[in-house]
């Protein structure tokens, strides 16, 4: 019996010590990573209005879907995305996402396919546990054609995210010159 409570003691603090590195080391890392790399995207999104000189709804479209995926999507977890994903059981695109389909360059159904993907990565990291089995879910929808309806709704999903940019200034402030 002493064993026993022994080797549970054991696993008890290996597994306290495993969460205290995962949610202090590798999990603040993998997030800033991963925002980093949507505000790279982002840039380049903004770099290319610049150098055509004119903004189109896909690009606003983009730029608003990465930033939802660097301000909203971090404190989303992956379990509120499953969640999401049964109880929405529409598969039509909202009207803004079929725009940008018909509308976008292959430049920027690219950039906003790899959002996606980041968004995912964002939500998995968020819920390690529930990352785990979604893994296999995943696993599982490759193997039978269906991811594409994953990243559909994962579209949708963060596509209904409230947009959180910065207020505009009103003609009250002061405007540095």
């Amino acid at each position: 019996m002493n064993d026993v409570v022994a080797w549970s003691f054991v696993v008890l603090l290996v597994c306290a010590m495993c969460s205290l590195f995962y949610w202090n080391v590798v999990y603040p890392v993998m997030l800033k990573a991963l925002q980093f790399r949507l505000f790279a995207r982002r840039d380049e999104v903004r770099r290319n209005i610049i150098e055509l000189g004119q903004e189109s709804f896909s690009h606003r479209y983009v730029e608003g879907f990465i930033c939802k995926g660097i301000s909203v999507v971090p404190s989303i977890p992956l379990f509120a995305f499953a969640k999401y994903s049964m109880t929405h059981k529409i598969n039509k695109p909202s009207e803004a996402i079929e725009q940008f389909n018909r509308e976008a360059s292959d430049e920027l159904r690219d950039m906003k396919h790899l959002t996606l993907r980041d968004c995912i990565l964002i939500m998995m990291i968020n819920s390690p546990i529930t990352f785990f089995c979604v893994a296999v879910l995943v696993f599982f929808l490759w193997v039978g054609g269906k991811l594409a309806k994953f990243y559909q709704r994962t579209e949708n999903f963060v596509g209904d995210l409230p947009d959180l940019r910065m207020p505009q200034p009103d003609s009250r402030t002061p405007q540095m010159v």
